[in-house]
């Protein structure tokens, strides 16, 4: 199985698995270029990452020993708090993870 990441977005752009008969094929639905990702058009395709993905009460979570806050959609809560500033629309910096005896699970 093969995974092609942008970094845009961390959007998944290919995902290529075996068929019936092994050969790879890819699965993911998208677009040719990334202003096809950008326009309006795009409906979160090959999104990984998002601010909050269902509601948030009080508008604050805590993990890792840190309280973080969203903005209140339905006063006191978070709601899919999409916006310009989703973590889907960031450029993320990209790590070259090609060395595949270093990135096996165990």
């Amino acid at each position: 199985m093969t995974a092609k990441i942008m970094t845009y977005g961390a959007t998944l752009v290919e995902l290529h698995v075996p068929d019936k008969d092994g050969k790879p094929a890819n699965v993911v639905l998208g677009f040719d270029d990334l202003a096809g990702y950008e326009s309006d058009a795009n409906q979160y395709f090959g999104c990984t990452v998002g601010r909050v993905c269902n509601r948030i009460a009080r508008a604050s979570s805590r993990w890792a020993a840190r309280t973080t806050s969203s903005p209140s959609t339905t006063s006191p809560t978070t709601c899919t708090a999409a916006s310009s500033a989703s973590f889907d629309k960031v450029v993320w910096k990209a790590k070259d993870v090609s060395d595949r005896a270093a990135n096996r699970f165990s």
